[in-house]
């Protein structure tokens, strides 16, 4: 139960405000609708799978990793084919346990994340290069490192330089998730071993209202400029930098209704869930290093409360449209998508452009035989 618990979870980040509304309207770049990229399945895979678009300069090829279970997926962006594939054990000297999540860096060092404490290297043959086991490991205040993953940071950049990046399980949560003054922010030294705690906390203000999971999950994200920290119940993006933390307005234009927050916890999962359905959410972000600029996706909200206990349903229900920051997060455009067409929690960036699944279930052109993406460019609509 507890794994389940360690993908549910709040926080938030304060600091200055750059950009405003005003600022948002003048935008004019947009994501135009392009090609398709249709991919086979195997036998036990299906639509549903996260995806990293991988460069291999050492063989030449760009693959695109899927995760199936126990699987890893390489397909050839090439012959649009799988190339090949790693499976990995659940127990042993090689095992990995069976819930993680991974990070591909190249093919010789693939990172495999076991929440509450392990992090595995690996290669593509499954086989273990290193353990980096975070349970005895504490920092000089006590602090543990036990670290989760959430919806907003299924596709985080983990590793930077020599150091691996984690979001940390803080001591101190009520029944609801309700947040304790503590750091959030996991780094560990591939070379020595060694993990400490970024001193990035939690606003007081943070811990005055109890926040449905899903507004209070956060996405990192590594741009030129260091940390960009995404939270989906903020109308803004954060940054931080030796210890200072921006903020930046990045909401959507078509959403005038400021999010609410109750004071009082929450008596049972429906008054959880109720918000994420009637308010505006903003699960993702994430940055295009090709084009130097931010998509931050924008769940708009929805009326209908029939399927409050299917969070899932509830995603593929609710509008989205895609905001567009540039490098330095000011917002230069927004896009809206057409309705029951994407399942936005599946996507990844290439260097043709953003990549958005067609496996919506209400997508009347939608074929379950095959793993299909749309691709969008990026267009200046003022040119």
């Amino acid at each position: 139960m507890r794994t389940i618990l360690l993908y549910l979870f709040s926080f938030w980040l304060t600091g200055c405000t750059v950009g405003t509304p005003d600022e948002a309207a003048k935008s004019g770049a947009s994501l135009v609708q392009n090609a398709q990229l249709v991919l086979p399945l195997d036998s036990t895979s299906s639509q549903h799978m996260r995806a990293q678009y991988l460069p291999d300069p050492k063989g030449g090829k760009d693959y695109l990793v899927f995760q199936n279970k126990q699987r890893l997926l390489f397909y050839d962006l090439t012959t649009n084919k799988i190339a090949f594939s790693t499976t990995y054990a659940k127990e042993g000297p090689d095992g990995v346990s069976d819930s993680f999540s991974f990070y591909v860096k190249n093919t010789d060092s693939i990172f495999i994340k076991s929440p509450p404490f392990d992090i595995f290297l690996t290669d593509t043959s499954g086989k273990v290069k290193k353990k980096y086991a975070l349970d005895s490991q504490k920092d000089n205040e006590g602090h543990t490192f036990s670290f989760y993953g959430t919806v907003a940071s299924m596709n985080e950049v983990n590793v930077s330089g020599t150091n691996f990046y984690f979001l940390r399980w803080p001591d101190g949560f009520d029944k609801y998730f309700s947040v304790r003054k503590q750091p959030f922010l996991g780094q560990l030294d591939l070379t020595t071993s060694q993990a400490k705690i970024l001193p990035v906390y939690y606003p007081k203000v943070f811990q005055e209202h109890h926040w449905p999971f899903i507004y209070s999950e956060v996405g990192i994200v590594h741009n030129p400029a260091g940390f960009v920290f995404n939270f989906p119940g903020s109308d803004s993006v954060f940054t931080w930098r030796d210890g200072e933390t921006t903020s930046y307005y990045a909401a959507s234009r078509h959403i005038t209704t400021p999010i609410k927050f109750s004071g009082a916890s929450p008596a049972n999962l429906e008054e959880m869930h109720r918000p994420i359905i009637e308010q505006q959410c903003y699960p993702i972000l994430a940055y295009d290093p090709y084009r130097q600029v931010h998509y931050r996706f924008a769940w708009h909200p929805h009326e209908d409360l029939s399927n409050i206990d299917n969070l899932t349903l509830i995603y593929t229900q609710k509008t989205c449209s895609i905001i567009v920051l540039d490098k330095n997060l000011n917002i230069i455009g927004e896009t809206l998508l057409p309705r029951d067409r994407y399942f936005t929690k599946y996507w990844f960036i290439g260097p043709k452009g953003l990549y958005l699944s067609d496996a919506h279930p209400d997508n009347p052109d939608l074929n379950e035989d095959v793993l299909s993406y749309t691709l969008f460019t990026l267009a200046d609509k003022a040119r």
